[in-house]
């Protein structure tokens, strides 16, 4: 069986996308792995498969490279929006779910938005990193030289404390810049920075404004892999209206043989 696959990317967070909205394939952890290997597969952060229809409604499912599902991917979200207006699924704009949660996504040119769930109860640990949710955990860690921070040691090591083993956490450092926000990201499931982390960015923002610096209510976001915009309302202690966007293409297409 030939299935057709495409490959996407959002300011570097890549991701193989799957048109299952027929269910003709199975996803199991062993295919994941080997379809996001880098070097024996086609290579990815993570797989997103299409499911649904017009009359159901459409619903998307991300998996991590490491085989799991994971509880929400922004950029993979960004990349899917993408993949239904190259299959004309929509005009203005799209909702879906994505693995439960309600998306509405747009394209405008090549730049992506979707909306974001609602974040509140944002919290800090003993050693002062903040915690919040924005559709996935995650931790935030201020620096001032972002640059010679060792992500992959240092995200590791909290991500694997004893609090955050279990579950699981993704990593952010963050550096405040004169105008914008610069970010780098280890992300759970991958286990390893990732060039780009859309719930990351929308964390750290959110985090930056908690520790009291003031920024505007629509910011940049530096990431390795490019430039991202969250925009957002707050109302009491609740995050809402928050916006992701940024730049997503099809880097390439082809079909897996199963």
């Amino acid at each position: 069986m030939k299935i057709n696959f495409f490959k996407y990317e959002g300011s570097g967070n890549d991701f193989v996308i799957i048109d299952n909205r027929e269910n003709k394939i199975s996803i199991e952890s062993l295919f994941i792995k080997n379809l996001c290997d880098r070097k024996f597969g086609v290579g990815a952060d993570g797989l997103i498969t299409l499911e649904g229809n017009r009359d159901v409604g459409f619903s998307i499912r991300h998996f991590n490279s490491d085989g799991e599902q994971s509880s929400f991917c922004a950029n993979g979200s960004r990349c899917l929006v993408h993949f239904a207006k190259y299959l004309n699924l929509f005009d203005n704009e799209i909702s879906f779910l994505s693995n439960g949660k309600q998306i509405i996504g747009s394209v405008q040119n090549e730049v992506v938005s979707i909306t974001m769930p609602d974040v509140c109860n944002i919290k800090t640990d003993q050693n002062g990193y903040f915690i919040l949710n924005t559709g996935c955990l995650h931790l935030v860690v201020f620096s001032e030289n972002l640059k010679d921070v060792d992500v992959n040691y240092l995200g590791s090591e909290i991500r694997n404390l004893k609090e955050y083993q279990k579950e699981g956490i993704n990593v952010n450092f963050v550096e405040i810049l004169e105008n914008n926000i610069s970010i780098r990201t280890y992300e759970r499931g991958v286990e390893n920075e990732t060039l780009s982390c859309g719930t990351g960015v929308v964390a750290s923002v959110l985090a930056t404004i908690e520790k009291g610096y003031k920024i505007k209510s629509s910011v940049q976001v530096q990431t390795l892999g490019g430039v991202l915009n969250v925009s957002w309302k707050k109302n009491n202690d609740e995050y809402h209206n928050i916006l992701l966007s940024g730049p997503v293409s099809l880097v390439f297409q082809g079909q897996l043989v199963l």
